[in-house]
């Protein structure tokens, strides 16, 4: 009966191991995914599993990137506006000490 206890614990020892591994190959793979992974006797990971895990993994790599692009473009986007803002008010001071009037 011993025997069996220590054969459990070292299995369960092996598969945190590779859960870990894991948990550092694929970084943006969520927890909740992680537990419905399936490990075989001989601590393998299904290849179809491991196939998904990258392809998870990248898409949601793309979408970060494109979640940090889309917020560089805000912040580009108003620096532009402000700088437009800031000519535009320039102009118009410049055209009133000139006593230039123009009609819209």
């Amino acid at each position: 009966m011993k025997l069996i206890g220590v054969k459990f614990e070292l299995t369960f020892i092996i598969i945190i191991n590779i859960m870990d591994e894991l948990k550092v190959k694929f970084p943006l793979v969520e927890e909740e995914i992680f537990n419905l992974i399936k490990i075989d006797k001989n601590g393998k990971v299904d290849k179809l599993m491991m196939k998904e895990l990258t392809i998870l993994n990248s898409e949601r790599e793309k979408r970060i990137d494109a979640e940090r692009k889309t917020e560089e473009s805000k912040k580009k986007s108003q620096e532009v506006e402000r700088q437009l803002n800031e000519a535009l008010q320039e102009l118009n001071y410049l055209k009133k000490k000139q006593g230039i009037i123009y009609k819209d």
